[in-house]
C-alpha cells in the first residue's frame, strides 16, 4: 500500500492544499516552525482514523465553515482507494470510501454504510491496521503521546496481536465454536431419530407371526369363494333362462296394452266422427258464415271512424290553451302596489316639500306595476276567449262511434268453427268404414296374444324362489369377499411394517455412522477452538514473532546506540506463583543494566522509539513511511549513525517521508518541498 495523493479544505491552516506523491519516492518536507509541516501528517492520520491532538471541529481554519481531507492510496493489486473525511463547524461528520479497481475507469463507492462500518472497513481491509499501529510504526507523528512504550503490557501485545492478525484468529474461533454448536444440535437431532427407529423395530418376530396366519386363513377363505361362486354360476344359468321367459312375458303384456289402448283410441274417433254429423245442413251453415262475414265488414268501417275521430281529438286537444295563474299574479301585483302606496315620501329640508327624488322613485314604480297589471289582464282576457273557442269546437266533435270488440272476435271465431265442421263431414264419410275394420283386425290379434300370454306364465313358476337363492349366495359370498379384503390388508400392512423395520433397521445402521461422523466433527472442531484461543496458534505465532522483533529492534539500536532491549510476554506478579501476561521491554544499557525507559535521556528514548518504530512497520504491508522529527533531540554523531537506519529502511519501502530540521537529514532526501505560511494560510511553496 503506497500514498498517491493528499488534499486539504479548509484543515487547521491549510486552505487549499493538494499534494501527489509517487512510487520510490524520499521526500523531504521542510519549512520554518509553525508553517503547517506536521498539520499534513495530521491530516493524514485525521483521514485515516479521524482522530487528531485536537478534536474535530477545531481542526476547521478559523472563519470556514467545514474542514474536508482527501487520500488516495493504491495496493499492490493496483486497486485505488479515495478516501474523503469532512465536518463542520455545526458538528457534522461524513465519510466516504471510494474504490477502482484495477484496469477499471471509474470509482465506485464501497458497499458499506455508516461511519462506524467504514471506518472498520479502512481499518481491516484497506490500511489492515489500528490507530495504535499506524502511529507507532508507519507514521511517527510529532510528540506522539500516544508512544508505544507508554502504552501498558496488555495494550503492547494486543498491538502485535493486531500485526499478526490475531483479530482473524478471534473470528475464527467465533465461527469454530457456532460450528461446534450446529453440530451438536445435529448430534441431538440423530440421537432423537435413533431413538425413534430403535422403538419402530421392536416386536418383529410376533409380526411375522401374524401375517403367516393371516396368509393361511385367507387361503381357506378363497377356497370357499371359488366353491360358493361356482354354486352361484349355476344358479344365474338358470335364472338367465327363466329370464328370457320372462322377457317374453313382459313382451307380451306390452304389446296387449299397446293394442289395447290404440283399439280404445280408434273407438272413440269413430263415435266423435259419428256424433259431428248432427241435424244441421251444410247449406245453413254456409248461410251463417255468410251473415257473420257482413257483421264483420259493417264494424270495420265503423272501427277506420273511430280511429279518424281519435285522430282530429288529439290535434284538437293539443290546442288547448294554458292556464298561466293570471289570478295569482294579479293579487302579487296589487299587493306590491298598495305596499308602494303606503310608502311616505319624506319633507326636503331645503325646499321645504316633499323629496322630489324619492317621489320620483315612487312615481316611477307606480307606473311599472300599473302596467304590470294592465298587461297581465289583457293576457287573462285572451285566455278566456280562447278556452271559449276551445270548447265550442269541443261539443261541435260529438261522440266518439262505438265498435263492439266482443261481438266482432265472436263474429271470427264462429266462421273459423263453421268452416271446420264442413271440412270435417266431408272426411268423416270415407274415414268411418276404414276404422272400423282395424278395430276388427286389432281384436283377433289381442285375442292371440293373451293365448301366448298364458303359455309363457306356466313356464315361469319357480322363479321368485330361485332368486331369494341367489340373492343370499350373493349375501354369502360379499360377506366372505369383505373378510378375504380384510386379511389382505391386514397382511399389507404388516408387511409394509416389516419392509419399514427392515428399512428403519438400516436407516438406524445409517444414523449410527452419522452419529459416530458428527461426533467426530466435534471433537474435532473443540481442537481447532482450542487452537484458535489464547493458547493456541496466537500464542505459537507470538512466541515466534516477539524474537524477529526483539531481534529487529536490535539490530537498529545496534547501529545507533549501545544498549539493547529484551522482550518477554511474561511476568511474574505480585501474588506467589502468579503470572502476568502482556508485552514487557526491558531495556539494557552497555553496562548490562535493565534500566526503565524513563531513565533514559530525550535522545536515547528517541534511539529506543526510533528502532521499535520501524521493527513494528518493518511486519506490515504498508509501503511508506512517514517520520515527524523523530530526531529533534539526536546530537549530531547520533544523526550521523541514524542516517545508516535509514538507508536500511529505505531499502525496505517504497516511499519515505520526512519532516526536520537537522541539515544532515535533510540532505539524504532527493526531493524536497517546501511548506510556507503567509496571513495564516499554509500552502507549498514549491517542489524541488
Amino acid at each position: 500500500m503506497i500514498l498517491k495523493n493528499l488534499q486539504l479544505n479548509n484543515f487547521l491552516s491549510h486552505e487549499n492544499t493538494n499534494l501527489d506523491f509517487y512510487e520510490n519516492q524520499k521526500l523531504l518536507i521542510d519549512g520554518n516552525s509553525g508553517s503547517g509541516k506536521s498539520s499534513l501528517v495530521d491530516a493524514l492520520i485525521w483521514v485515516l482514523y479521524g482522530r487528531g491532538r485536537v478534536d474535530n471541529r477545531a481542526i476547521i481554519k478559523i472563519g470556514k465553515k467545514y474542514a474536508k481531507v482527501i487520500a488516495s492510496l493504491l495496493d499492490d493489486d493496483g486497486n485505488e482507494y479515495k478516501i474523503e473525511r469532512s465536518v463542520t463547524v455545526d458538528g457534522k461528520h461524513e465519510l466516504f470510501v471510494l474504490i477502482k479497481e484495477k484496469n477499471k475507469k471509474s470509482f465506485v463507492p464501497v458497499k458499506v454504510n455508516g461511519i462506524r462500518e467504514t471506518q472498520e472497513h479502512i481499518e481491516k481491509k484497506i490500511v489492515h491496521s489500528s490507530y495504535l499501529l499506524f502511529i507507532n510504526s508507519i507514521v511517527y507523528p510529532q510528540d506522539n503521546p500516544e508512544n508505544f512504550l507508554k502504552q501498558t503490557a496488555t495494550k503492547r501485545k494486543e498491538i502485535i496481536l493486531e500485526i499478526i492478525n490475531a483479530s482473524d484468529y478471534d473470528d475464527y474461533y467465533k465461527n469454530t465454536k457456532k460450528f461446534i454448536e450446529q453440530y451438536e444440535i445435529k448430534e441431538a437431532e440423530i440421537t432423537a431419530v435413533i431413538n425413534s427407529l430403535s422403538e419402530s423395530i421392536i416386536n418383529i418376530e410376533e409380526i411375522k407371526t401374524n401375517v403367516v396366519r393371516m396368509e393361511n386363513e385367507i387361503k381357506d377363505v378363497s377356497f370357499v369363494i371359488e366353491k360358493k361362486t361356482q354354486e352361484l354360476g349355476v344358479l344365474l344359468d338358470k335364472e338367465t333362462e327363466y329370464k328370457i321367459v320372462s322377457s317374453k312375458v313382459d313382451g307380451y303384456n306390452e304389446e296387449i296394452v299397446k293394442k289395447n289402448k290404440e283399439y280404445i283410441v280408434i273407438s272413440k274417433e269413430i263415435m266423435l266422427m259419428e256424433s259431428k254429423n248432427g241435424d244441421e245442413s251444410i247449406e245453413q251453415i254456409k248461410g251463417r258464415i255468410k251473415d257473420n262475414k257482413e257483421f264483420i265488414l259493417k264494424h270495420e268501417n265503423e272501427s277506420m271512424l273511430a280511429s279518424e275521430w281519435d285522430r282530429k281529438m288529439i290535434v284538437l286537444m293539443e290546442s288547448k290553451p294554458v292556464d298561466m295563474q293570471f289570478t295569482k299574479e294579479k293579487e302579487n301585483i296589487n299587493a306590491q302596489l298598495i305596499s308602494e302606496i303606503k310608502v311616505d315620501v319624506d319633507m326636503c329640508e331645503e325646499l321645504n316639500k316633499p323629496c322630489p327624488v324619492i317621489q320620483k322613485r315612487k312615481d316611477k314604480a307606480m307606473l311599472e306595476l300599473t302596467a304590470r297589471l294592465t298587461e297581465v289582464q289583457k293576457k287573462e282576457e285572451k285566455y278566456i276567449k280562447d278556452l271559449a273557442e276551445y270548447s265550442r269546437q269541443t261539443e261541435e266533435f260529438g261522440n266518439r262511434p262505438t265498435i263492439d270488440k266482443e261481438k266482432l272476435l265472436s263474429a271470427r271465431n264462429a266462421i273459423q268453427a263453421d268452416e271446420k265442421i264442413i271440412e270435417e263431414r266431408g272426411s268423416n264419410v270415407t274415414l268411418i268404414p276404414v276404422k272400423k275394420s282395424v278395430l276388427y283386425v286389432l281384436a283377433n290379434e289381442m285375442k292371440e296374444l293373451n293365448k301366448k300370454l298364458t303359455s309363457a306364465q306356466k313356464d315361469i313358476v319357480g322363479i321368485e324362489k330361485l332368486q331369494v337363492s341367489i340373492s343370499e349366495m350373493h349375501s354369502a359370498i360379499k360377506t366372505l369377499d369383505n373378510k378375504y379384503i380384510e386379511l389382505s390388508n391386514s397382511i399389507s400392512v404388516n408387511k409394509n411394517i416389516l419392509i419399514r423395520a427392515e428399512e428403519n433397521s438400516k436407516k438406524l445402521e445409517d444414523a449410527d455412522l452419522k452419529k459416530k461422523d458428527i461426533t467426530k466433527e466435534i471433537e474435532g472442531l473443540k481442537l481447532l477452538k482450542d487452537a484458535f484461543g489464547n493458547n493456541g496458534i496466537k500464542a505459537i505465532v507470538i512466541d515466534y514473532v516477539i524474537p524477529k522483533l526483539e531481534e529487529k529492534i536490535n539490530s537498529i539500536l545496534e547501529k545507533i546506540s549501545e544498549f539493547r532491549v529484551c522482550i518477554d510476554t511474561q511476568k511474574k506478579g505480585i501474588g506467589e506463583g502468579t503470572i502476568v501476561e502482556g508485552l514487557f521491554i526491558d531495556i539494557i544499557n552497555d553496562k548490562g543494566e535493565t534500566l526503565s525507559y524513563d531513565s533514559y535521556s530525550g535522545g536515547e528514548r528517541i534511539k529506543i522509539n526510533v528502532a521499535i518504530f520501524e521493527a513494528l512497520a518493518s511486519l506490515s504491508n504498508i509501503k511508506f513511511r512517514i517520520m515527524d522529527e523523530a530526531f529533534f533531540a539526536l546530537d549530531q554523531d547520533s544523526s550521523d549513525k541514524f542516517l545508516e537506519v535509514m538507508r536500511e529502511v529505505r531499502k525496505n519501502v517504497s516511499q519515505f517521508f520526512c519532516i526536520s530540521h537537522l541539515q544532515n537529514i535533510k540532505d539524504f532526501f532527493e526531493d524536497k518541498i517546501t511548506v510556507i505560511k503567509v496571513d495564516g494560510k499554509s500552502s507549498i511553496k514549491d517542489k524541488q
